[in-house]
């Protein structure tokens, strides 16, 4: 929620500088190890990317803001040299993981 990138979504929100009036839609955000060291905030968590997406509400008062990170076997987890050759082999047994997370914040 108080990602510098989001902010600056939600900025382009509030000043109308978006391609359909009162959204923004689709806007990822990269990761990589190196933000994990300098990085202060929660959204250091996202290695690899996270979606935003931000919508007025009804009155025009607020923002309706979603992040959407999904995990999947191409995370950077299974990047790292000394898991990747093992975890190969039961990549069919894993899964994909969704978290979203949303909230009001005021224009």
């Amino acid at each position: 929620m108080k990602d510098d990138f989001i902010a600056d979504q939600q900025k382009k929100i509030i000043e109308g500088k978006t391609t359909i009036t009162g959204q923004i839609t689709n806007v990822s955000k990269n990761f990589t190890v190196l933000d994990l060291l300098t990085t202060s905030s929660f959204a250091k968590q996202f290695i690899g990317s996270y979606r935003y997406d931000g919508y007025s509400n009804q009155d025009g008062t607020m923002i309706n803001n979603v992040v959407t990170d999904s995990k999947s076997c191409t995370s950077l987890f299974y990047h790292l040299p000394s898991v990747s050759n093992h975890r190969r082999s039961e990549a069919k047994e894993l899964g994909n993981t969704y978290q979203f997370y949303i909230w009001q914040s005021k224009k």
